[in-house]
Formats: C-alpha cells, sequence, structure tokens
C-alpha cells in the first residue's frame, strides 16, 4: 500500500478518494520515478477533476495490478483534462476504455494533443455524429491519426471519421523482445494486399537488426496525403502516415520504393528526439538493411546526394523546418555517415555502435510525450562507436570535409555491351534533360529544373516469341555511393531490330560533382554513362 499521508487537498477535502488512491496496486517491474509520476497523477485529478477519476476508478482494469500502459491512460486523460475537464470526463466514460488495447493509448494522446494545441479540430471530432455514442475500439486507430492530421491535412477528419469512407486493416503478430504488437493500416480507397506483409516485414526485422524490444505495442499505417512537406511519408509518434501512391503492387517505382518508406518510418520508433542527421541518417539505414532482408538487394544509401551542403557542420549551421527541401539533407548526409561506418567497420561492428548509440538516446525516454533528455551528436557517436581510425575518418569526412571522399566502390571496369540472350547488344548509353533534346555531359545544376534521363539504345536479332531481358540500374556519385537502384527490362521482339528506352534519374536541384550510371545484366557491366553537374 502507498504511502500517501501528504495527500494535501485529497486528505483534508476528499479523504475517501485518497483512500481509493492508497488500495491501488502496482505491477513489480513499474519504475520509482513512473510509480511517483502516475501517483500524482491520481492526485491532480482527485483534487480537480475527481468525477474524471471516479469514472476510470470504475474500470476492472484499475481493480488489479495497474500496468504502465494503464498507468499512461490515467497520465494522458490527466493531460486532456488540462485543455478541457469537461471533454476528460465525457472521454474517461466511453466504451474503448473499459478494455484498454494498443491503439487505445495513442488515439487519448492524439486527443489530448489536439485538445492542447489544435482546439478547433478538437472540438470538430468531438462533435462528429460518427462519435455521438462515445469512441468504441473500432474508431481507435482513426482517432490516433487525427492530431497528424489536423496539422498538415484537416480536411480530411471528416473522411476518416465516416465509416463508410475508411477501411481498417488488422494484424497482431508476436516479437520475441516485444511480445505481442497490434498492426493497422487505414485507408480510404484501394490499396495492395502487399502492404500488410511489407509493415510485418518491418516491424519484425526492425526488432531483430535493433536488438532491443519496439518502443510500442501499437503501429498504426495510414495511406493517406496527411505527411509534412514533399516527404513520401511521416512518424508521427502516434501513427505513420504515407502517401497512397506507396500502397501499389504494379511493379512500378513507387512499388519498388514502398519496403523502404514503411521500414524508414517504423525506425524512427527507435530513432527519434535526437539531431535530425542522426534520426534520418539512422533510419535511412535501417530502411535499406531492412528491405535487403526482404529482396536481398545490397545496403545503400537511398537518397540523392544532398544540393544544399556536403557536411554534418554545414547542415547543423541552421535550424531548419522539416518541411523544407533542405531538411531531406539530414536523410542524404546523414545515411552516408552510416554507411560510411558500416562499410569500413564492418556489419556486426556497426550495429554493434549502433546499440550503444541508442541505449544513450534513451537514457531518458517517454515515448508517449516524445521526449528524450540526450539529443545525439557528433560526440556521443564517437563515444559509442570508439576511437579507432575508420571511426575518425568517417567523422572528419563527414562532418567538416577534411579527409576525401572513399571511391573504391565505383566500377572502373570496362562495359561488356553483349546480350547473347537476344543475339544483339547496347549500342550506347547517354544523358539527356529531355527525351527529344540533345545529349549532354556537363550541366549547369540551375538547368535540371525538370528531369535527368538515361537513354539507352540497343540492337538485337531474335525469331519466334518475344524474349525479355532484365537490367539493373545503379546511379553513383562522387562520394563513391550507389544511391539508387532500379530494375528494368526491355522487351526483344521479332518484328524489330532494336530500339531506345529512356529511364528517369532524377531532377533537380542537383549536388554539383560528377556522376556515373552503370547497367547490370546480372553480374556483368554492359553499359555506362557519366555526366557532371556544375555551379
Amino acid at each position: 500500500m502507498l504511502d500517501l499521508r501528504n495527500g494535501g487537498y485529497l486528505q483534508y477535502n476528499k479523504p475517501s478518494l485518497l483512500e481509493k488512491i492508497s488500495t491501488i496496486e502496482w505491477v513489480d517491474n513499474y519504475s520509482e520515478e513512473r510509480l511517483i509520476e502516475s501517483v500524482e497523477a491520481l492526485m491532480e485529478l482527485g483534487a480537480f477533476y475527481h468525477e474524471v477519476l471516479l469514472s476510470l476508478m470504475d474500470y476492472e482494469w484499475m481493480s488489479d495490478s495497474v500496468s504502465e500502459d494503464e498507468a499512461n491512460v490515467i497520465l494522458m486523460v490527466l493531460y486532456l483534462g488540462h485543455s478541457d475537464k469537461f471533454a476528460a470526463r465525457r472521454v474517461a466514460e466511453m466504451p474503448f476504455l473499459e478494455s484498454l488495447e494498443p491503439s487505445d493509448l495513442y488515439a487519448l494522446l492524439s486527443l489530448g494533443r489536439m485538445a492542447a494545441f489544435r482546439k478547433s479540430e478538437f472540438d470538430q471530432v468531438m462533435a462528429h455524429p460518427s462519435l455521438s455514442e462515445g469512441i468504441a475500439d473500432a474508431h481507435t486507430p482513426i482517432i490516433a491519426t487525427l492530431n497528424g492530421v489536423s496539422k498538415v491535412n484537416p480536411d480530411l477528419i471528416d473522411t476518416l471519421l465516416d465509416q463508410s469512407r475508411t477501411t481498417i486493416e488488422r494484424r497482431t503478430i508476436s516479437l520475441p523482445r516485444t511480445g505481442e504488437v497490434d498492426l493497422t493500416i487505414t485507408r480510404t480507397g484501394p490499396g495492395a494486399e502487399r502492404s500488410m506483409d511489407l509493415l510485418d516485414h518491418a516491424v519484425r526485422t526492425s526488432e531483430t537488426l535493433m536488438g532491443e524490444p519496439l518502443p510500442t505495442k501499437y503501429v498504426g499505417l495510414l495511406f493517406e496525403n496527411a505527411v509534412f512537406g514533399e516527404v513520401a511519408g511521416t512518424n508521427f509518434g502516434t501513427h505513420i502516415a504515407i502517401r497512397p501512391r506507396y500502397d501499389v503492387d504494379d511493379g512500378s517505382r513507387h512499388a519498388q520504393f514502398a519496403g523502404k518508406i514503411i521500414a524508414h518510418e517504423v525506425a524512427h520508433f527507435y530513432w527519434w528526439g535526437n539531431a535530425d542527421w542522426v534520426d534520418e541518417g539512422v533510419a535511412d539505414f535501417m530502411a535499406s538493411a531492412i528491405d535487403s532482408e526482404r529482396t536481398g538487394a545490397p545496403v545503400g544509401v537511398i537518397d540523392q546526394p544532398c544540393p544544399y551542403f556536403r557536411t554534418i557542420s554545414e547542415l547543423t549551421s541552421i535550424q531548419r523546418q522539416s518541411n523544407t527541401p533542405a531538411f531531406k539533407c539530414n536523410y542524404s548526409i546523414g545515411s552516408r555517415f552510416f554507411m560510411d561506418l558500416y562499410y569500413s567497420l564492418g556489419r556486426d561492428q556497426l550495429w554493434t555502435g549502433i546499440l550503444q548509440l541508442y541505449k544513450e538516446s534513451t537514457a531518458y525516454n517517454d515515448p508517449y510525450y516524445r521526449r528524450r533528455g540526450v539529443s545525439l551528436t557528433v560526440e556521443e557517436v564517437r563515444e559509442a562507436f570508439g576511437t579507432e581510425a575508420p571511426v575518425s575518418t568517417a567523422i572528419a569526412r563527414w562532418r567538416d570535409g577534411t579527409e576525401p571522399y572513399d571511391i573504391s566502390r565505383l566500377d572502373l571496369s570496362d562495359p561488356d555491351p553483349a546480350l547473347p540472350d537476344v543475339n544483339g547488344q547496347i549500342d550506347g548509353a547517354y544523358i539527356t534533360l529531355d527525351p527529344d533534346g540533345p545529349l549532354v555531359s556537363t550541366f549547369k545544376s540551375r538547368d535540371a529544373t525538370g528531369a535527368v534521363w538515361f537513354q539507352l539504345e540497343y540492337s538485337y536479332s531474335v525469331t519466334g516469341a518475344p524474349r525479355e531481358v532484365a537490367f539493373e540500374i545503379v546511379q553513383f556519385y562522387e562520394d563513391g555511393f550507389g544511391f539508387a537502384r532500379r530494375k528494368v527490362a526491355l522487351t526483344a521482339s521479332p518484328e524489330y531490330v532494336g530500339g531506345t528506352s529512356w529511364y528517369y534519374l532524377g531532377s533537380g536541384p542537383l549536388a554539383v560533382g560528377r556522376y556515373w550510371v552503370y547497367v547490370y545484366d546480372g553480374d556483368r557491366k554492359v553499359a555506362e554513362a557519366q555526366y557532371e553537374v556544375t555551379r
């Protein structure tokens, strides 16, 4: 039994409530710090919102040993009460709190954040006809998304709350370290069956790679245009949002990249609250590693070189908002730093360092309120990975630019243009800024306002049925990293003797420097093109 002799207001004005609080039991592994925080929340509820507290005390889950998740419900209801005590009382009596599910916590957190910072949208949600009888368990995955949605696309709120326009796909998985984790996908249109499998794989593999429990028992994914800026996805803490164009299985570029997008956002359940280049860099590295486990593709960087900065020092010299183009350089430079360590230290030592870095970042950690006591920077990275030469070299290269790039990964071998499967060959490989325009080898960054295209010319001679030749196009930058891989195919038909294909490489602004484009037929390089971007 807790010693609440200093119960203050409750001791003299509501002794029966104080007695009820004193009889609450807590699970054995509940930390003293969190225990004190939870008891103080109950005392505050009793002092200022005693009707809310009485509603909570009526639930069966309050009559046995209160778990940390259940205590977080208490804290979130109090948080809501600070902004709107009448709404807190109403919510405390709603059906979804009768038996707690992982998504319930994030629905509460979403409501609390809206009440505190986006009151008009909160009032819109609470007045919606679909919630006239309260929030039920079926609603909570949608409610969990609404704080994020209110920030970036508030017009979507009514659509999501209209159950005739929204579908929710559910799956529960069991992880070795975390236990059961609930997965949901919310859509307002058609989607791909494989998306849940991609989410499942990302969650399982992220726990395996990190060697630590997933910091959540609920992963909700919303496929909607409800993300920050021009990025593909956002992890709001309460849920992940990804643009619907990645919810496809049609062989397109978006479909090929979908697994990495989902994996990147899942990685952010571990990586948040630190220097942006650390969080985005590790999340991008994990996205490639997670996707590699599924596809067998090599681990590598997945972002174009940064067109604005070359070093961490330049990147962090000015605070940049997450919805600006320059913010993407946190992904580009951060992932290249960690990939540099991956190549120089090896897989096992790299993951040992990342785990140490993660433990440092979670010295104080409140995942529900997105607070951490340590914001990792270069110095913490140095402590986590050690002072041996490869680490010092990588830090010098990417923090200040005082070490040259490692270009040993460039494939400098001559192409073998033969295509024996179709009795043909690659006749030419070129760069152009317009499929109908001239071929180029050098151009200014400002001239690539549209797109950069790779032109492949080929000839062949086949009989019988058409035959297909599969290629992989790999783009490299002068920093030595291959930053984009794309699988393509050409069809050799008997009625033709060859042709020309154009492949999109990207669009400006582009980083100044030299680029290479390699084309592989299996392990054999069959074509290449080079170009240089100038100021």
